[in-house]
């Protein structure tokens, strides 16, 4: 069995959807929650589902919340395991493999449309 050192795509730009409030943040930033799992999915292939949650600071409470699933690594050869056995595991901000979330809100009714985060990633060890 060999082990490999390889860095993961970073995740697409998750937008949840729009789940509670007026849609405008009303000019602060929202406080945003992102988890990811980081899984071997198939044989050849890492997958990381995103689930985000963008939620006003203030009344009215603005919310939009969402998921979505990424190929985030692909091999040729079989893949058995990400080092140290952890997979499926949940990865917050600065946690391996997730290095950090980037994006935020942007001004106007963008809940739903525009506020979002991705995950990009820290190289991980693979067990093929």
């Amino acid at each position: 069995m060999a082990r490999k050192t390889s860095q993961l795509r970073d995740a697409s730009f998750v937008i949840p959807r729009h789940a509670r409030g007026d849609r405008d943040f009303g000019g602060h930033a929202p406080r945003i929650w992102c988890n990811v799992d980081v899984a071997v999915r198939t044989r050849r292939g890492i997958r990381a589902s995103v689930q985000t949650t963008a939620r006003d600071t203030r009344p009215d409470w603005t919310t939009a919340q969402g998921s979505d699933r990424f190929r985030i690594h692909a091999r040729d050869r079989s893949i058995r395991q990400i080092v140290p056995g952890r997979a499926p595991s949940v990865f917050h901000d600065g946690s391996e493999p997730v290095r950090e979330f980037l994006g935020g809100g942007t001004r106007g009714n963008e809940a739903g449309t525009r506020t979002g985060a991705v995950p990009a990633f820290n190289p991980i060890r693979i067990l093929a």
